[in-house]
């Protein structure tokens, strides 16, 4: 087992989650469709054709497309790419919010010239549009099945937040199979898929313990043709709802594939249909769900994308299990600290880059059990990308009571886990993140201060709600002050107090904690020596006067020189050095010495009367 993490760029295919206005505004999902945005293969026009050019971009409007009724306040998309290269090298296609510098980063590729599908969360741009490059000539398809809404928006209230999966005993599932038609017949078994021919699945039925409050899930759909036959494409859709003109994935080469997919429940019983043009077999597995705001819950906060890992440039291709510190590699991408509620989903881009044929490669939060389901397939040894919404674990405590829990350690909080069956290079891309939106300070405990000791600014912080913040509390130590923006400082001359500590987001959404702020006694200022050595006439002198207590730095001072032994000098630093002049053999110096600390809000000083006897 391997524990890695980097934070390169390179252009391979992969998930976009493009950075928006606000982009640590919490958004809830709104579940639609699916519906058919753009199909470049159509006639002219701004959702049809023509073909994307090579080398130049394109703008998708998408809340301009009616069919769709995408309101012009989303601020991201649930999309699924798919491109047409029509046998020809497609290098890469990227997908971006409209108006942003265009990242270096790319959706997918499709080098052998395949047509290739793969889920994408974007976030709207200029005019609510997305900007999509593509380094060849293809046509492209746009799918949406949902988008998200901020605080502000109307919607918000009702939309949907992410929630993970629990066994009946409460206890963390990191992912389930729901489907599986090459097991023995059955509801959500056997028979395989017969071309042209949909099936519903009941999959709310089955041993994954959905909640009937779902109304959308996280899915994961794999094609395994028969026979090695080609599958031109394969649809998914909610059982209550008429079958949509869209596809979720397409396999014309006849390997195993696999794309995630968010797709809603429908309603009603939460059944979902399959279709596919051609004889197969389907699996679906379910990591996660959306439902509507509760204890839980999670928002989607979208980030600049950037790379965690290339296993390329860190420790070269792995089989078996490594450990990936996404937390900490994805501070270059603005990810904040790990929510104090001890679990987040990380939505991550993984592109495999094997040496041969890969069977099995499962995504899972580091410390829970090995899942027996796989993220992504490249059993032709094909360069193959797949979005995961990958969960991590820290101190979480899940159960509601029901019982223990499997989960990370602490220490395992911000770590997925992925396993390669076979060798082969692994890249990780981090577009987003979904985490606790409930407003709470994360600050756990105050530093203590020293009386008359400067306090070194501190900085309060906090996640969820909707920043910015405002801070306010009392009661404080006297000479320590507390801004608005969550900063203590000062200079404290009063005792230890327990302040009772507010923050207010832009909502007006309030989080209370009370904490103590200790602050302990400053020593008193005092001479540390206590005698000075005597001198002898015309040989060199040098001693130096020490203080403790009070605040260093100390100035050393004299308000009367001139009692001095001739020839020696005081420095500010209490040293004495020079050299005695003649006089009178053993005569006696005295004379005194003031040391003055750097305390605040004003210096304390102390005087004394030293000796010096000049032989």
């Amino acid at each position: 087992m391997m524990r890695r993490s980097l934070c390169l760029t390179f252009l391979l295919g992969f998930l976009t989650i493009a950075v928006v206005a606000g982009a640590q505004t919490p958004l809830l999902f709104v579940p639609i469709g699916p519906c058919r945005v753009a199909d470049t293969r159509a006639a002219d026009g701004a959702f049809g054709g023509p073909s994307l050019v090579a080398g130049a971009s394109r703008d998708f409007n998408i809340p301009m497309n009616p069919a769709c009724s995408v309101p012009n306040t989303a601020l991201a998309y649930s999309l699924n790419v798919t491109v047409i290269p029509n046998g020809n090298y497609l290098g890469y296609l990227t997908v971006w919010p409209t108006g942003e510098t265009q990242p270096t980063v790319s959706n997918l590729n499709s080098y052998d010239g395949r047509t290739k599908a793969v889920a994408a969360i974007v976030g709207t741009g200029a005019n609510e549009a997305i900007s999509v490059y593509s380094t060849d000539v293809t046509d492209l398809v746009l799918d949406i099945t949902g988008y998200w809404v901020g605080p502000s928006n109307p919607a918000y209230s009702t939309a949907l937040q992410f929630y993970p999966l629990f066994d009946s005993d409460g206890n963390f599932v990191s992912v389930c199979n729901l489907v599986n038609t090459q097991n023995a017949t059955g509801a959500l078994g056997g028979p395989s898929l017969q071309a042209g021919v949909p099936r519903d699945f009941p999959v709310q039925s089955g041993t994954c313990n959905i909640p009937p409050n779902a109304a959308a899930y996280s899915l994961n759909v794999t094609a395994v043709p028969i026979g090695g036959a080609p599958v031109s494409y394969v649809t998914v859709w909610p059982s209550s709802q008429a079958q949509p003109g869209t596809s979720v994935l397409n396999a014309p080469t006849g390997t195993t594939v696999a794309n995630a997919a968010v797709m809603s429940t429908g309603g009603g019983a939460g059944d979902i249909s399959v279709f596919s043009a051609d004889n197969t077999n389907v699996l679906i597995d379910i990591n996660g769900y959306f439902a509507l705001p509760g204890d839980g819950g999670l928002a989607l906060y979208t980030l600049t994308p950037c790379r965690v890992l290339d296993t390329r440039s860190s420790g070269g291709a792995f089989t078996g299990q490594i450990d990936v510190d996404v937390q900490d590699a994805g501070v270059p991408c603005g990810l904040p600290p790990f929510s104090s509620f001890g679990i987040e989903s990380y939505v991550l881009n993984a592109t495999v880059l094997p040496s041969a044929g890969l069977g099995y490669f499962p995504i899972w939060p580091t410390g829970t059990p090995l899942p027996l389901p796989s993220n992504l397939y490249a059993l032709d040894g094909a360069v193959t990308s797949n979005m995961a919404l990958a969960f991590s674990l820290g101190a979480f405590d899940g159960n509601k009571g029901k019982g223990k829990v499997q989960q990370g350690q602490p220490s395992d909080a911000g770590f997925v886990s992925a396993f390669a069956s076979s060798p082969t290079n692994l890249i990780f891309d981090l577009f987003g993140f979904f985490s606790n939106p409930t407003l709470v300070i994360t600050t756990t405990a105050l530093p203590p201060g020293t009386m008359n000791t400067p306090y070194p600014a501190f900085n309060m912080s906090a996640q969820g709600g909707v920043p910015p913040y405002s801070w306010n509390g009392a009661p404080f130590p006297t000479g320590l002050t507390f801004s608005a923006g969550g900063t203590i400082s000062g200079c404290p001359t009063g005792p230890t107090t327990t302040p009772t500590i507010t923050v207010t987001d832009s909502t007006g959404t309030p989080a209370t904690q009370s904490f103590t702020l200790t602050i302990n006694p400053l020593t008193p200022l005092a001479f540390s020596t206590q005698t000075l050595p005597n001198g002898t006439i015309n040989q060199p002198y040098s001693a130096t006067i020490t203080a403790s207590g009070g605040l260093a730095p100390y100035t050393f001072s004299t308000n009367d020189p001139g009692d001095f032994p001739p020839g020696l000098s005081l420095a500010a630093n209490g040293t004495i050095s020079g050299t005695p002049a003649q006089g009178d053999q053993g005569k006696q110096y005295n004379f005194n010495v003031t040391v003055t600390d750097s305390e605040c809000p004003a210096t304390a000083s102390v005087s004394q009367e030293f000796t010096i006897t000049i032989n």
